[in-house]
């Protein structure tokens, strides 16, 4: 290699062997001769020449450069890694410094017990009576098998079922209004009983058309069918296989295509049911931890940038809830595939475990859409994409519906439990469309490709939840007054839009003579008034709220209104028309300065007189409605007064 002229060096490319070797070192000459010493072997053969031996200088490339043959970046990658820890470890302890724990698992057991349990009306119910349907289209199936009714009939009765399938339960979640999370978990159950009747009634179809020996050719073009067995096969099993012990082993299989033969493991495994459990157990817990701790914070903190249109602010928020809903994303996704539909599996000796391929590796949009979510890419290429193509469509057009099918189902559980249609998840899914055509024609894969898989990921999923948490707080957030004992306060009302904000206020002295201190949240203005000639107000930012209370901006609102309806701000001076202080428990003070225009005295009041004459409507009518309800009272004969007076004891 010394001998080598430059012109040669700089002519040579990595050897296999420079690309393989373990410690990246070994390179190939211009006469073939492969170099296996390492530089640690090399300096020590160096260190044992003489004085005059050794060679200060050779003719080499710069390691950085392509045609060294360098390829160890090991300590590249672990630098990476330590940046990685480091930096999420900075987020996290700054987290705790800034909010606290916000972790109760108080809460959670409360949730799960009142929220989630199975008494909870109406979502419990509604998966019970999902067995209606089930039950109708084994009966259906039955009937068809018989040959009592055609397949034309059929099809006109399935297409009006599976979608009253779907839409009852949303008619009913739109109506009662229960938890939208156990709303999202009830609705999934009828999507997933929906796909599942499909291709149970799909399969049951081309059994029939097999026994009577009918469109088995056009059968046997659909690669989605084609595997499992043949036509005489399939038609030898088939009347065995309607019975309703088959129709629900495939109910609660963690699959959406339906089988006549399902592989079948050998035995449970204990130890793998344990191991699946305990980490199904485990990482819900954990997922619902970050969830509080981590995204909940973010996400309220990022209303007001949205409310002002502050792109900056609002883009930095993006980006710092990417991270923690890119992690709880990856949790989420081995909790729910690997954990669950494995521990599902185990249970019902269902040998299929594909659940998920390597779509960490994907370059392109579609290769990732075909490998992260396996049973419903099954289902959709069964049973929408490839009866499709066997009709004449393009490749294009089927790709369209699929996708149009799965924005659908994305929007169906999100908006019906939110109770508002704002289509971002929709938008969202029909996005993937032309982001796929970019990945396989103008970037056509590779490093890009997964780059922008990537991005899409870990941009697109924090817009549309900072999108629909936006929507859904400027939507539910309506502020109506609560009197009690001269103390006005907020109180939130679920309705469609905002009708009025009212103001909060309770009365409270100072030197024997009576003030009102009243907070205005729009805009943020703190006052005291004495009802006569004296306004003092200041306007004040959440930060200098929250520094008032000395609590951080996620939980200013809860802790201010609670502030206002137990009378904890304080006058602690006043100079006639000059200024006022308000103190609190916290030792913190504002200092309120007059403000001479006497319409400001009068709106204040007329704001008040709102309070009490609102509330008075609201009583009335509660005082109506408690008065529909009581039951008439049946009139009791009275007893005939004694002649003798009664003699009552006092006590």
């Amino acid at each position: 290699m010394i001998g080598l002229p430059e012109e040669e060096l700089r002519r040579r490319h990595p050897s296999s062997a420079s690309k393989t070797s373990s410690n990246g070192s070994s390179a190939s000459n211009g006469a073939g001769v492969t170099r296996k010493l390492s530089f640690a072997q090399m300096r020590k053969e160096e260190s044992a020449k003489g004085p005059c031996e050794k060679i200060v200088h050779r003719p080499q490339d710069s390691l950085f450069s392509s045609s060294s043959g360098w390829t160890n970046y090991r300590g590249f990658f672990n630098l990476a890694m330590l940046l990685l820890i480091v930096s999420n470890g900075r987020v996290a302890l700054e987290n705790l410094i800034k909010y606290g724990i916000l972790i109760s698992p108080i809460q959670w057991m409360s949730f799960m017990l009142e929220e989630a349990s199975i008494w909870n009306w109406p979502n419990f119910a509604m998966v019970l009576l999902s067995n209606t349907t089930i039950i109708v289209v084994f009966l259906m199936e039955k009937v068809l098998e018989k040959g009592y009714l055609s397949n034309y009939f059929a099809a006109v009765f399935y297409s009006i079922l599976i979608p009253a399938h779907l839409a009852i339960p949303a008619v009913f979640t739109l109506v009662l209004k229960g938890n939208p999370l156990c709303s999202v978990c009830a609705l999934s159950v009828f999507v997933v009983e929906s796909l599942k009747l499909v291709s149970y009634i799909h399969v049951n179809y081309w059994c029939r058309c097999a026994r009577l020996d009918k469109a088995i050719e056009t059968k046997k073009k659909d690669d989605a069918a084609r595997h499992e067995m043949s036509p005489p096969e399939m038609a030898s099993l088939y009347p065995a296989s309607l019975n309703l012990c088959n129709l629900y082993y495939f109910m609660f299989a963690p699959t959406l295509c339906y089988e006549l033969r399902f592989p079948r493991s050998v035995r449970r495994r204990k130890i793998f049911l344990i191991k699946r459990f305990t980490e199904l157990v485990f990482l819900s817990f954990l997922i619902a931890a970050l969830v509080q701790q981590w995204i909940v914070p973010i996400v309220h903190n990022s209303m007001r940038p949205l409310n002002e249109m502050e792109f900056g602010r609002s883009l930095e928020r993006l980006l710092k809830l990417a991270i923690p809903n890119i992690v709880i994303w990856l949790i989420g996704f081995y909790t729910l595939f690997h954990a669950m539909l494995n521990f599902v599996a185990e249970i019902l000796k269902f040998a299929d475990r594909e659940f998920y391929r390597d779509f960490w590796n994907s370059e392109t949009i579609q290769y990732f859409w075909r490998t992260w979510n396996i049973p419903v890419h099954r289902w959709a290429a069964r049973h929408i994409y490839f009866p499709m193509m066997r009709n004449k469509y393009n490749k294009f057009s089927a790709m369209i519906v699929v996708f149009f099918v799965s924005a659908f189902f994305h929007e169906y559980l999100v908006s019906i439990p939110l109770h508002m249609f704002r289509l971002w998840a929709y938008y969202g899914m029909m996005a993937q469309i032309p982001l796929s055509l970019i990945t396989d024609y103008v970037v056509k894969g590779g490093r890009a490709g997964n780059v922008i898989v990537w991005l899409s990921l870990i941009v697109g999923q924090p817009l549309a939840i900072l999108m629909y948490f936006h929507d859904w707080q400027f939507s539910y957030c309506i502020v109506v007054v609560f009197l009690k004992t001269w103390g006005l306060r907020a109180r939130l009302f679920t309705s469609g839009k905002l009708r009025f904000v009212m103001i909060s206020m309770y009365k409270t002295s100072f030197k024997d003579q009576t003030y009102f201190l009243y907070w205005l949240p729009d805009p943020k203005v703190l006052g005291v008034c004495n009802g006569i000639n004296e306004v003092y107000e200041l306007a004040v930012s959440e930060k200098q709220r929250a520094e008032f209370v000395n609590v951080s901006e996620t939980i200013l609102s809860s802790v201010w209104s609670e502030s206002m309806s137990k009378k904890l701000f304080t006058i602690s001076s006043v100079l006639c028309n000059s200024h006022c202080t308000i103190s609190f428990t916290t030792k913190r003070t504002f200092v309120l300065n007059v403000n001479h225009d006497l319409s400001r005295l009068a709106f204040i009041m007329e704001e008040m007189l709102k309070c009490i004459e609102s509330f008075i409507v609201e009583k009335n009518q509660q005082k109506l409605l408690k008065a529909k309800k009581t039951v008439p009272e049946v009139p009791v004969k009275r007893r005939k007064v004694p002649k003798k007076a009664i003699e009552w004891d006092e006590d």
